[in-house]
């Protein structure tokens, strides 16, 4: 979702006789940051009897929110029995 924005009534009591108040709240939807993800792969095959990977993943504004960029590392080692 790039923009926009939901219109709610939602209800903030009940009375003695029953009936339920509400209370009309506008809710923005746009995100405040666009995620962008990025990674590389390495993988080689008959490493110690079994297959080697490496990966590095890094993402902007992780969550759709403006937040630092996150940078993961993983690494695999895959052997058959």
């Amino acid at each position: 979702m790039e923009s926009g924005n939901a219109r709610l009534s939602l209800p903030v009591g009940r009375t003695w006789s029953g009936t339920i108040p509400r209370r009309p709240v506008l809710a923005d939807m746009a995100p405040s940051g666009r995620q962008i993800d990025a990674s590389a792969r390495w993988r080689r095959a008959n490493v110690w009897k079994g297959d080697l990977s490496v990966e590095a993943i890094w993402s902007r504004h992780p969550g759709h929110a403006e937040k630092r960029p996150e940078l993961g590392l993983l690494a695999g080692w895959r052997v058959r029995w």
